[in-house]
């Protein structure tokens, strides 16, 4: 089997990191990126978004109408409701389910946001540690690495993953949109 050099959903070049096994899309803004994230991200392990599949995902993007986590946080239900798929009741729930989860707190939302390395264990310990998103984003390498669990590999993914410019606007319109107070 050959791995392939371009992505099938956009035609980016597909390369492999240092830690990883296979090739991944280096295309930021490739759909089939972002309604893998979007997936994740509403997971029941991570935001726990009734209502948000695969197939809702899917309507959402390719309309236009999420094009990164923090637009579900814009959305409205009587848009929703003129999707296909959606009915008013189906939208009103996903919108509900969407404005719940603004209370889930740091932790859920350090799993959702797919940070390389941070799963439901580490992103408890960084949220114990740092208590909010920004106390999270001005902590330091080595600060991060202090933290029992933490190594230095793990300390500077999230370093460099807080410190990226797109991270850091996405960010700051969830922290905008109050998603991740307990």
């Amino acid at each position: 089997y050959r791995f392939p050099r371009r992505c099938p959903a956009c035609g980016a070049r597909a390369a492999r990191g240092p830690e990883e096994a296979h090739r991944l899309c280096t295309n930021d803004a490739c759909p089939a990126r972002l309604k893998e994230r979007l997936r994740h991200f509403g997971s029941r392990r991570a935001m726990g978004l009734d209502g948000l599949g695969g197939a809702a995902v899917g309507r959402l993007v390719d309309r236009g109408l999420v094009r990164d986590v923090a637009d579900l946080y814009r959305l409205r239900a009587p848009r929703v409701a003129r999707l296909p798929g959606f009915a008013r009741k189906s939208a009103e729930n996903l919108v509900g389910a969407i404005a719940a989860s603004r209370r889930r707190g740091l932790e859920r939302l350090l799993d959702a946001l797919g940070v390389p390395g941070v799963g439901a264990h580490v992103a408890r310990l960084l949220a114990a540690r740092f208590g909010t998103l920004d106390g999270l984003a001005r902590a330091s390498r080595a600060e991060l690495a202090r933290v029992p669990g933490i190594g230095p590999v793990l300390a500077r993914s999230v370093v460099d993953h807080l410190a990226d410019r797109r991270n850091r606007r996405l960010l700051a319109r969830l922290a905008a949109a109050r998603v991740g107070a307990a």
